[in-house]
């Protein structure tokens, strides 16, 4: 209403949200929605604490993307009860997902006075008093962190829209040959597929 027309991204999780929210967003300039949707496995969201269900993760994708706005989703796979069984039907729904740019993070970073690092130190894989000032990531008992990479890069098949960490080498010299053609602000849209 106020005529505000700043090209604007935000952050977003991907919650039961109004029919309309992601149109009003749109005409309020924004450009780009990044969602932490971190797993599309119900098992994983309630382990995760997530205040939303799978079913939430696909309206709220529809609703930003039929509202002309860029897309991307942030996955943190490996987490406690994480399993080959999970990552697969994460995988397989992101598969359903149309029209957006995927990042996968295998690990969760381990900080004090947080959930994950009480589950950590119970499962002794870490100790009290530990210095967690250099990172230390959470992996399941269940499925280690290469085994989750390499289910991931299977899936991916080279698609340019999947991006596991911070994509290597190769992610590098993309992002610097865009730079240097004179492409700004957040460039993972010129790899939504």
């Amino acid at each position: 209403q106020a005529g505000v027309t700043i090209p604007w991204g935000g952050f977003f999780a991907p919650v039961k949200l109004p029919s309309d929210y992601f149109i009003r967003m749109a005409a309020a300039g924004l450009s780009h929605v990044e969602f932490g949707t971190e797993s599309m496995s119900g098992q994983m969201l309630k382990t995760y604490r997530k205040p939303f269900r799978v079913r939430d993760v696909f309206s709220a994708h529809e609703q930003a993307v039929d509202a002309g706005l860029h897309v991307a989703h942030y996955f943190l796979l490996g987490g406690p009860g994480e399993s080959a069984e999970t990552v697969n039907e994460s995988l397989q729904k992101i598969e359903q997902l149309p029209k957006a740019v995927f990042f996968f993070f295998i690990g969760i970073r381990i900080y004090p006075h947080t959930a994950i690092y009480d589950i950590a130190l119970k499962e002794g894989k870490i100790s009290s008093g530990m210095d967690l000032l250099q990172p230390i990531f959470y992996s399941s008992n269940r499925i280690d962190p290469v085994a989750i990479e390499q289910l991931v890069r299977e899936q991916a098949r080279d698609r340019v829209n999947w991006i596991i960490g911070s994509g290597g080498t190769d992610a590098a010299s993309t992002v610097e040959r865009m730079y240097s053609k004179g492409y700004t602000g957040p460039l993972w849209e010129y790899l939504i597929r």
